[in-house]
């Protein structure tokens, strides 16, 4: 195997990027360990916990103003409710701009002022009782926010839109289409391919150096997880007679991610989540089964041991699969 080694580095290097190299041949696998010791030992703890003090004190004082409404809510008047909150949407607006949003700090001023605009649309719907729908309130939340999304390249900002975002998607679902006559199975559908797109979008695009930004490990299983559990449930939205292509449709996406991050791009984490909610769906397919037969203590029984089997079974695959990528690591 031809190694090429490069001559510029133009971004800070991390370890996902030391597993491409290796993979692309370009570092063996020994030289890639080292590398990631002196990356570990490199990372800035002081720097770490003062972006970390940071997010803990900007919660504390959103914590702190819904409180402060909540609790005064009424001795205050309208102008002084409105005046306060867009005081805050425009001061964070100013420190974003000031900082640049392109920073740190300035993307968490970002943040503080989207969430500001969603207290705002509240506040707004309860005092003129507007009678909105509640998926109108988030779905023009999501709009309104949208541009700072884009021009502030955080991640942390993005997962608030998308929760926002699908915050709006689902109740859009409860409150106008499933009550219109579409099944509710496949309302679960639709929002279960809604995060699964959103995560063939970030492995799509977060190995690329104009995406830096989007190199945070803790989004993955945050979105993977609440895809596999939209079509996890998706198949009890139905009577366990009707039984049909929910089940087909969950299996062949469980298969699918699956396959991807054990054999396209192995990860512990993303393995896990798969395996343990495919172990809870069958048990529950199993248990729900079991019930219908009017089986009791001797189905109670069957239902534990098999619980057992199952779910000891995938921590064994997963065990096996772990130890298999720290010898891939080491050879």
């Amino acid at each position: 195997m031809k190694i090429m080694h490069p001559t510029k580095i133009s971004s800070p290097i991390s370890l996902t990027d030391l597993e491409n190299l290796e993979k692309s041949g370009v570092i063996p696998p020994a030289k890639r360990v080292q590398a990631e010791l002196l990356f570990r030992r490199s990372i800035t703890w002081n720097e770490w916990i003062i972006k970390s003090s940071g997010i803990l004190g900007m919660l504390f004082f959103l914590a702190g103003v819904i409180f402060f409404f909540a609790s005064n809510w009424k001795v205050m008047s309208p102008l002084f409710r409105f005046g306060v909150l867009e005081g805050g949407v425009v001061l964070a607006a100013v420190v974003a701009m000031w900082q640049t949003w392109k920073k740190g700090s300035g993307a968490s001023a970002l943040l503080v002022a989207s969430l500001f605009t969603g207290v705002l649309l509240a506040v707004y719907g309860q005092v003129y009782q507007t009678g909105a729908d509640a998926f109108e309130v988030y779905a023009l939340w999501a709009g309104l926010i949208f541009i700072w999304v884009i021009i502030s390249r955080s991640l942390a900002l993005w997962t608030l839109w998308i929760v926002v975002a699908q915050t709006a998607l689902i109740l859009y679902l409860g409150q106008v289409l499933i009550p219109s006559g579409l099944p509710e199975m496949m309302g679960f559908c639709i929002v279960g391919c809604f995060n699964l797109v959103i995560l063939a979008a970030w492995e799509t695009l977060h190995q690329r150096d104009s995406f830096l930004w989007l190199r945070s490990e803790w989004f993955r299983p945050l979105i993977l997880g609440a895809g596999l559990i939209c079509f996890s449930v998706m198949p009890f939205a139905i009577d366990f007679d009707d039984m049909n292509w929910g089940d087909l449709v969950w299996l062949v996406i469980m298969l699918v991610v699956l396959y991807f991050y054990y054999r396209v791009r192995p990860n512990v984490v993303a393995v896990g989540i798969c395996l343990m909610t495919a172990a809870g769906f069958i048990v529950f397919r199993i248990a729900q089964g079991i019930m219908q037969s009017q089986a009791e203590i001797g189905g109670l029984f069957l239902i534990t041991l098999l619980s057992l089997l199952i779910f000891g079974g995938a921590a064994s695959v997963l065990v096996k699969f772990n130890r298999k990528i720290k010898e891939g690591e080491k050879s």
